[in-house]
């Protein structure tokens, strides 16, 4: 039952993680755009290192530049915010269900 939902649910978590990456790519263009002294203050962050500089501060809520950003640039930073919410615990859980499935008793 549970390897069900998780072999069920990775094909949703991985559409979840794209949709994710394309909206980190596009907010970290426009804040290059609209924003280009926070981008550098930031140190000019790219989707593959943008985890340490915008990411983690956007989850903590201590992004000092979300004040600055536009209407549409905020509603992107809330869900991107909401995307690793939920993403990065479900993909610890999901390791973890899959890495002790035989000691869980889920297989047999």
């Amino acid at each position: 039952m549970v390897i069900d939902f998780l072999v069920l649910s990775a094909p949703v978590a991985v559409a979840f993680t794209f949709i994710y990456l394309v909206e980190l790519r596009v907010f970290l263009a426009r804040l290059r755009s609209e924003l280009p002294e926070a981008w550098r203050d930031m140190g000019s962050p790219t989707p593959g290192r943008a985890s340490r500089s915008v990411v983690i501060p956007l989850v903590l809520g201590e992004l000092k530049q979300f004040a600055l950003l536009s209407s549409t640039q905020r509603a992107r930073a809330r869900r991107l915010r909401a995307y690793v919410t939920v993403l990065f615990p479900y993909y610890i859980v999901w390791f973890l269900l899959v890495l002790f499935r035989r000691e869980l008793g889920l297989i047999g």
